[in-house]
């Protein structure tokens, strides 16, 4: 269920699949703006750079049932433009692929 009227001042705010993070829609004009998960995206990339997480964290991050990914596929699966469907994938792709620099950030 949303909350919200739509317009910018007063987003909806929806829940992905399965709750596991909000995400604000409001209409501008004939065009729909959605700020899917780019936010939360943000928060975990920045907690890794600024060497907040744990290695246990870090092993949750990447996990085929993880945060990351759950977001990932939720944002490439509903997200309306293009630049949702791809927001993902620096940080999808550091995790996955660059594993002795991720371990520089571990707390």
């Amino acid at each position: 269920m949303a909350t919200g009227t739509g317009t910018k001042d007063d987003p909806w705010v929806l829940k992905t699949p399965p709750g596991s993070s909000d995400y604000t829609m409001y209409r501008d004009g004939d065009q729909i703006v959605c700020m899917v998960g780019s936010t939360k995206l943000t928060e975990i990339a920045g907690e890794l750079a600024a060497g907040r997480l744990k290695a246990d964290d870090i092993a949750n991050l990447k996990s085929e049932t993880g945060p990351v990914q759950d977001l990932a596929f939720t944002m490439v699966n509903t997200a309306i433009c293009g630049l949702g469907t791809v927001a993902p994938n620096p940080l999808v792709s550091l995790l996955k692929h660059f594993p002795a620099e991720v371990a520089r950030y571990v707390a």
